[in-house]
């Protein structure tokens, strides 16, 4: 059977591709499209309101706030896109000795600042030595953040997510463990196809970038789910230590 043109012109051209012969579906490519159009509209017409109030303003109003509203829009719709460009690139990591320990606090530490609103919902704990591994900082960074959203979305409301951190001989283990009490049959294969998502109002692209980069740094990602105490396990093992 000939290969279809429209598949393989996806494939070759997005760098979508996350094997040797992988394909997107159209059907996938038109969901991640409406999404993203539905998306950026809102952020136009937030624009065009904000700046519509900006011009009925009477001379009293408070013409530097709706400014600050309106700069916040823009802002918004520019990382936004940036974001969905960053999703798609190939991850070029430029490695640096990072301690393990240093690494634990500095993404609990973000965690906290970027995500007050679910922090409460998160215990860290962390075991054995210090151990250097190299990495890339802002990308090592980027993956365990989107798998603690991932985790906390997943999760039932008012349950913890539980993030375990372990330096072992010749590498460190990051385990994130959550209450599911269902998840899809195979879970190995979460994160390999883009544009797939189990989510509305997503594109499928968090897990897919999390996988692009922890093959770059010839780490290992896995999901276990223990369906006998409602368990779902994400584990990250960063080999290679420096110490």
């Amino acid at each position: 059977m000939r290969p279809d043109p429209v598949r393989s012109q996806i494939s070759s051209e997005t760098g979508f591709a996350s094997e040797p012969g992988a394909t997107i579906a159209v059907e996938r490519l038109e969901a991640f499209l409406r999404q993203l159009s539905h998306d950026v509209r809102n952020d136009l017409n937030a624009m065009d309101l904000l700046t519509s109030y900006v011009e009925d303003l009477q001379p009293e109003g408070n013409v530097r706030e709706a400014l600050s509203q309106l700069h916040d829009s823009v802002r918004y719709g520019s990382q936004r896109m940036q974001r969905l460009s960053k999703a798609v690139q190939v991850c070029d990591p430029d490695w640096i000795p990072y301690p393990s320990d240093l690494l634990f606090e500095d993404v609990r530490a973000r965690y906290k600042l970027d995500r007050p609103e679910v922090f409460e919902r998160t215990n860290w704990e962390r075991l054995g030595a210090r151990v250097v591994v190299a990495v890339d900082p802002g990308l090592v960074m980027e993956a365990l953040l989107e798998l603690l959203d991932n985790a906390l979305g997943f999760s039932p409301s008012g349950t913890n997510v539980r993030v375990f951190v372990e330096s072992q001989e010749h590498g460190v283990l990051w385990r994130i463990e959550q209450v599911a009490d269902k998840c899809p049959e195979d879970i190995s294969q979460w994160g390999r196809r883009p544009l797939e998502s189990t989510r509305s109002s997503r594109y499928g692209l968090g897990l897919f970038r999390v996988r692009r980069i922890v093959e770059a740094h010839n780490a290992n990602l896995e999901f276990f789910h223990q369906a006998d105490v409602r368990l779902l396990v994400t584990e990250v093992w960063f080999g290679g230590s420096l110490r």
